[in-house]
């Protein structure tokens, strides 16, 4: 609601009712719905992706970014649901944000959600709101513990999607270490997204290789980022 309509809603005179009790307007009426149903929709919009916490060197990925990554994600599930009978398993490690975009977007076409996890150090992520009241899988995750992982998904995800929260060598290698205990050690592949200047340790630690595609974010960033992958991508190179 903007500040002139409260300002309008503020100044509006009651009328008087037969019982001699004082109501606001058709037109106040109105104008404090629109108040109470932009504040509810604020809250669901928090609710769903808390602000970036810059301590925790969180930034998220713009809109552009989430589409890009969430088609390839796509494509990688249904190429290997071809050539696997069994469900494909998809791990987002330290990308929360994506990992919300890809499952609003199977909710929305009534697809399952039960096999995407989000591994994510943010709790805030492990209380979001719900609302279509589906599994949400949320394992605390800290790369300084990197062999602290969730059992059932050892050596189970046919994919895992990374953005290692800090660019330093300590924080792609621990991660790198989770990755290799999460994905399947034969055909399991990976989208790593971090700094270009990651490159090198991309290599070494994962055999991952740069892609032409450059994640964006929401709030723009000096360092230029990157896309590594260990496969030919389906949707971008």
């Amino acid at each position: 609601m903007s500040s002139k309509a409260l300002e309008m809603l503020a100044n509006e005179t009651v009328e008087d009712s037969d019982d001699d009790v004082p109501q606001l307007s058709a037109h106040a009426l109105a104008a404090l719905e629109e108040f109470y149903t932009d504040q509810h929709q604020q809250e669901k919009s928090a609710s769903v992706q808390p602000a970036e916490d810059w301590n925790l060197s969180q930034f998220w990925y713009n809109e552009a970014t989430c589409e890009t990554l969430a088609t390839e994600v796509e494509a990688c599930c249904r190429e290997q649901n071809r050539n696997s009978p069994s469900e494909v398993i998809v791990a987002f490690v330290s990308c929360p944000t994506l990992y919300l975009h890809v499952r609003k977007l199977r909710l929305n076409k009534q697809q399952s959600v039960d096999n995407l996890h989000l591994l994510e150090f943010d709790t805030r992520f492990a209380s979001w709101d719900d609302s279509y009241q589906s599994r949400f899988n949320f394992h605390r995750y800290d790369f300084r513990e990197p062999e602290k992982l969730p059992a059932n998904l050892l050596g189970k995800c046919s994919l895992v999607i990374a953005d290692p929260p800090f660019l330093s060598e300590e924080c792609l290698r621990s991660t790198a270490f989770s990755i290799q205990r999460l994905i399947c050690s034969n055909s399991g592949r990976l989208i790593l997204c971090t700094g270009a200047v990651q490159e090198d340790l991309a290599a070494k630690y994962l055999n991952a290789s740069r892609r032409q595609f450059k994640p964006g974010h929401a709030n723009r960033l000096s360092n230029e980022f990157a896309c590594f992958t260990n496969y030919s991508t389906i949707t971008f190179e």
